[in-house]
């Protein structure tokens, strides 16, 4: 059966129209937050405060309706290179790696490898592998960099991999005041997480 030119199983939906229709929604889930008034930032401390990771809320999202096209055309690739799965749910590391070895090979240049990984990284937040993909993606972009350095990669010259020691923890002002970076308080939405600082006023917007 074929639905708007996608092979899919009869009765059932197409892959590619899965992923646009969670990649849709990532989107949407976004527009929704930020209406209520969060921003990155606070998504960022969240993560950063409540899991040691300044990514980890941002990961099931999308910010522009340019980067869920971007994403959309990248994941819609590398679909075609897993022809014989049947859920997006059955695609998992293997499929990652057979995908960015493959790219490396056929000499892609830094940063469309940079964007696969990036890509990657966000179909496994849509498909229930946010942590294994966002590990797998961040090796290779540490391997893209490396090639780079020593010109099998095309691309810009890759400085060097910043240390821990040279990022400057994330700092925001509550009512006018600095707070250390081992105290965030924010105030969420009711309906974003249902917990709320008292006293805290918001973060500031972006």
């Amino acid at each position: 059966m074929v639905v708007d030119g996608r092979d899919t199983p009869e009765g059932g939906m197409s892959l590619k129209q899965d992923l646009h229709d969670r990649l849709w929604h990532a989107f949407q889930r976004w527009e929704s937050l930020r209406a209520t008034g969060v921003t990155k930032r606070a998504l960022k401390l969240a993560g950063l405060r409540e899991h040691g990771d300044v990514h980890h809320a941002l990961r099931p999202l999308i910010f522009t309706g340019n980067t869920l096209r971007t994403y959309e055309a990248v994941l819609e690739r590398f679909l075609d290179s897993c022809p014989a799965v049947e859920r997006l749910e059955d695609i998992g590391r293997h499929e990652f790696r057979a995908f960015m070895d493959k790219s490396i090979a056929e000499g892609l240049k830094a940063k469309t490898l940079k964007l696969y990984a990036s890509a990657l990284a966000k179909f496994g937040a849509l498909t229930g592998q946010s942590e294994s993909f966002a590990v797998l993606a961040d090796k290779y972009a540490r391997r893209i960099r490396k090639l780079q350095a020593v010109g099998t990669v095309e691309g810009p010259p890759a400085g060097p991999l910043p240390s821990m020691s040279s990022i400057e923890p994330l700092r925001f002002c509550v009512s006018g005041t600095t707070v250390p970076e081992n105290r965030v308080d924010i105030i969420w939405p009711p309906n974003f997480s249902g917990r709320q600082a008292a006293g805290a006023s918001p973060p500031p917007s972006e």
